[in-house]
């Protein structure tokens, strides 16, 4: 049984109360939804027993919701309320997470007699009703072959599929190779699951960002609260994780949550670092958070930071930077062509303009 001590409607309107954001319609609705997914759990499950099945009828289907939306809408957030309400009950995976395991489970069956597709069906399944996979984007051909395959018989098993994404299910993967081999699986996802679309509606990450500002400088050595609060919008749909990013054979660490990542100051600045860190770090997220920034004092570490903000203002990143002193004051030399021009780019990615203007890539 999927038990709940409270509806998801009503554990939504508590965040909204605990985070002071403003009711959102879609979200709403959205949250009614999910309670009936669970509800219908409930019905499905007590069909099962002994009563449910001498005076019941045929349970009905279930179905999922594939949730899909503009970043920042809050999809992965209102996911996690259902995994949240279903008390332990639903497994939740990452898209990357879930096709890794798929794909160990199919290289386990190789290794068997009989189908390998029934194998990881069977073994998948094995205690799992609910499944929620966030962030659902097909671009491989290895993963969109295998979904189209196994999808089918998780389904046929009973399992219940909530899922978010960027992407409509009728444009995932395409434009990829053997596209029609992967169509089987869109076809399942109308069948069994609920398509709703998160509009455009306020993207509160947007509005808290362009209030608060990118760079907050410290007051008596400590961190401003609102940049804390910052990360905590970016990171409240996805826990942070400590990743890896790799550069030319080292690696560069940093805090991970979705296209948002974070970092001291001093890893990037004041360790051996070139254009190629930079470069990868751009690719890995859209926002950085930079942590504990001081005054340029040795050369090195201005360098550095010079072609930090060069990639970063090429590629339209967002930079929100902690740190000790206003832009104007961290280089001696402000006449140096090249910090006047660093200056020049920093005011720029500061301002509300900048944030707005680069927010949707």
């Amino acid at each position: 049984m999927y038990r709940c001590r409270v509806t998801i409607l009503q554990a939504y309107e508590q965040l909204l109360q605990r985070q002071s954001m403003s009711r959102d319609k879609g979200q709403a609705a959205l949250a009614l939804r999910m309670d009936q997914v669970l509800h219908d759990l409930n019905t499905r499950t007590s069909h099962h027993g002994f009563f449910g099945r001498l005076f019941g009828g045929k349970p009905t289907l279930t179905r999922g919701v594939y949730i899909h939306g503009p970043v920042g809408r809050g999809k992965s957030m209102m996911m996690n309320l259902l995994v949240e309400a279903a008390a332990g009950q639903a497994r939740r995976l990452h898209f990357a997470e879930w096709t890794a395991q798929l794909h160990e489970l199919m290289a386990q069956a190789r290794n068997n007699q009989g189908d390998p597709i029934a194998h990881v069906v069977s073994s998948f399944a094995g205690g799992t009703r609910l499944l929620c996979v966030d962030e659902l984007e097909v671009r491989d051909i290895t993963d969109a072959m295998l979904l189209a395959r196994v999808m089918k018989g998780l389904f046929a098993k009973g399992l219940v599929l909530v899922t978010t994404s960027n992407t409509p299910p009728d444009q995932l993967y395409e434009g990829g190779l053997n596209r029609p081999l992967f169509l089987p699986f869109i076809q399942e996802i109308h069948h069994h699951c609920d398509v709703v679309f998160l509009d455009n509606g306020e993207d509160y990450r947007r509005r808290h960002l362009q209030e608060a500002g990118v760079w907050h400088q410290r007051i008596g050595g400590k961190q401003a609260q609102e940049y804390q609060s910052l990360w905590a919008d970016w990171t409240a749909e996805n826990p942070p994780i400590s990743r890896q990013l790799a550069v030319q054979g080292r690696v560069l660490p940093v805090a991970s949550s979705g296209r948002a990542a974070r970092l001291p100051a001093s890893r990037l600045l004041a360790e051996d670092r070139g254009n190629m860190d930079f470069k990868i770090l751009s690719q890995a997220a859209d926002i950085v958070f930079l942590d504990g920034l001081t005054p340029m004092i040795q050369r090195d570490h201005a360098r550095r930071f010079v072609m930090l903000v060069d990639i970063f203002y090429e590629q339209g990143k967002l930079l929100v930077v902690d740190a000790e002193v206003q832009p104007k004051d961290l280089f001696d030399d402000q006449e140096n062509l090249g910090f006047a021009r660093t200056l020049s780019r920093l005011t720029e990615m500061t301002s509300t303009d900048w944030v707005a203007q680069h927010m949707d890539k």
